[in-house]
C-alpha cells in the first residue's frame, strides 16, 4: 500500500513537471539558447527523479514516463536545430620554418589518421549550435580533443556516423554537459566524464568509456560499455551488451563525494519478465581491456601517422568485440 501511495504521489508530480516543460517549449516559437539550456536542465532533473523512483514504480509506469522524457528531449532537439549555426574544423599544425613543402599524397588505403577518409568531405568539421558540437561522417581515423577546436565552455557533444574510428575526448579541458552517440560501427569512444546524460543509439561492435548521471542505450548490438553512472542505466531494443566499471587507468576527475556506480544494475525496458534479461551481462574481468596498454598503443599509432589499415588492425587486436560479425 505504501508503494502505491508513493507511486501515485510521484506520478502526479512527474506529470505536472512534464506539462510545465511542454508549456515552456510551446510558449515561444524562437526560444533563446539560454532558455533551451534551462529547459534541458529541467528535463535532466525530471529524468533523475524517475531513476530514483524505479524501486516503487511498475514497469508499465516506468515505460510511460520514459516515453514522456523521450518526447520532451526530441522536442528540445528540434528547437535546438533552429538556433544559428557556426562552424569550426580540426586544428591544423603550424608549418615548419622555411619554404612550405607539399605533403606526400597518401596511399588509397592509408589516409592520415587525423583527417577524413577518402570518401569523406575534404575537410572534417564540427558544427556548433550555440554550445553544441557535432563530430560526424568519419571513417578509419583517430579523433582526439587535441585535434578539435572544442569550445572553452561546457557543450553538448554529438558523435555520429563513424566507422572504424577512435574518438578520444577524455583530455578535453571542459566536461561535456551531455553526450549523444548514434550510428557508429566498429568504433572506440573514450569520452571520459560527462556532467549530465549519455544517450547511445544504433551502434554495433563498439566500445564506450564514459561516466554520467544518466545513461541510456537504444537499438544497439554487441557493444562493451565501461562506465560510471550514478543512476540505474537503461537499455531498450538492444542485445549483446556488456557492462564493466569505469577503468581506473583513465582519469575521471571524480574528486567530489559520489554515489557508487550503478553500471551493474542495468534495467532492460524490452524485458518485462521477472527473470534476468538475456540482452546484457557484466563483462568478465578476464575479457576486459588492458586500458594502460591500449591507450599507449592507440597513441603510438596516431603519433606516427600510420595508415588507416594499421588503425583498423590495432582496434581489432585491442578490442576483439569490434571484429565480431553482426547479423541483420
Amino acid at each position: 500500500m505504501a508503494d502505491i501511495t508513493k507511486s501515485n504521489e510521484f506520478l502526479k508530480g512527474f506529470h505536472d513537471e512534464r506539462d510545465r516543460i511542454k508549456s515552456q517549449l510551446n510558449t515561444s516559437n524562437s526560444p533563446s539558447a539560454k532558455e533551451l539550456q534551462s529547459i534541458g536542465g529541467a528535463i535532466a532533473q525530471l529524468s533523475s527523479s524517475l531513476q530514483a523512483s524505479v524501486s516503487f514504480l511498475t514497469s508499465y509506469d516506468q515505460r510511460l514516463c520514459d516515453q514522456d522524457l523521450k518526447t520532451l528531449q526530441e522536442e528540445l532537439e528540434k528547437r535546438r536545430q533552429l538556433l544559428p549555426k557556426s562552424r569550426f574544423a580540426f586544428k591544423k599544425k603550424a608549418a615548419a620554418s622555411g619554404d612550405p613543402q607539399p605533403s606526400p599524397s597518401p596511399k588509397p588505403d592509408s589516409p592520415n589518421l587525423t583527417t577524413p577518409a577518402e570518401n569523406a568531405p575534404a575537410e572534417s568539421s564540427a558544427d556548433i549550435r550555440t554550445s553544441n558540437v557535432l563530430i560526424d561522417k568519419q571513417s578509419k581515423c583517430f579523433i582526439s580533443s587535441g585535434t578539435l577546436a572544442l569550445p572553452s565552455t561546457a557543450s553538448d557533444i554529438t558523435i555520429s556516423n563513424l566507422d572504424h574510428c577512435v574518438v578520444e575526448l577524455k583530455s578535453a579541458a571542459v566536461r561535456p554537459t551531455a553526450l549523444y552517440i548514434r550510428s557508429l560501427r566498429h568504433t572506440v569512444v573514450i569520452a571520459g566524464m560527462v556532467n549530465g546524460s549519455v544517450r547511445i543509439e544504433d551502434c554495433q561492435g563498439c566500445v564506450f568509456v564514459t561516466g554520467s548521471h544518466q545513461f541510456r542505450v537504444e537499438h544497439c548490438q554487441t557493444c562493451d560499455v565501461y562506465c560510471y553512472v550514478s543512476s540505474i542505466p537503461v537499455i531498450e531494443d538492444s542485445k549483446g551488451m556488456r557492462f564493466a566499471p569505469y577503468p581506473e587507468e583513465i582519469p575521471s576527475n571524480l574528486s567530489d563525494p559520489i554515489k557508487p556506480s550503478q553500471h551493474h544494475l542495468v534495467k532492460d525496458f524490452s524485458w518485462i519478465r521477472t527473470t534476468p534479461s538475456p540482452n546484457w551481462v557484466t563483462l568478465p574481468e578476464e575479457e576486459r581491456a588492458n586500458w594502460k596498454n591500449s591507450l599507449e598503443q592507440l597513441k603510438a599509432v596516431a603519433d606516427i601517422g600510420s595508415g588507416a589499415s594499421t588503425l583498423v588492425d590495432t582496434i581489432k587486436e585491442l578490442f576483439p568485440i569490434t571484429d565480431v560479425k553482426i547479423g541483420p
